[in-house]
């Protein structure tokens, strides 16, 4: 189920952002990396706690995510809520999928999407790596 949550007073919100947000989750659970990626700025940087930086290169968010699928198969995002707020998108979802040992697993996360001039520039990702 998909909820909406505009905060209020805050500045305008673009509806454009959360179309893309949407369309990213769609590209990802279709597993179609590059079309992911075309929604980033050419300068955009990720944050993920399985990162030892900050990385701020898309092909390299493409090889992540194709090895990502690799090694667990049918992984899918399903989007609980999203939150916006002027340039800020964030979304609490729940990815499950089935590793390469054929066990399933469900983790909760939140990604926090910073936009600019209707692309993200930031998408700081969020979740227990103990899980």
């Amino acid at each position: 189920m998909l909820l909406a949550s505009i905060l209020e007073g805050q500045a305008q919100i673009p509806d454009n952002n959360v179309s893309v947000v949407k369309s990213i989750f769609q590209a990802f659970n279709a597993h179609d990396w590059n079309g992911m990626m075309q929604y980033y700025a050419d300068d955009a940087v990720f944050i993920d706690p399985s990162f030892q930086e900050t990385i701020g290169d898309r092909n390299f968010m493409i090889r992540h995510h194709t090895e990502l699928h690799q090694h667990f198969q049918g992984i899918h995002d399903e989007v609980k809520f999203i939150y916006a707020a002027a340039d800020t998108i964030i979304v609490e979802f729940v990815s499950t999928g089935t590793n390469e040992s054929g066990e399933s697993f469900t983790l909760p996360v939140c990604t926090v999407f910073t936009f600019k001039n209707g692309k993200v520039i930031r998408d700081a990702t969020y979740y227990d790596v103990r899980r």
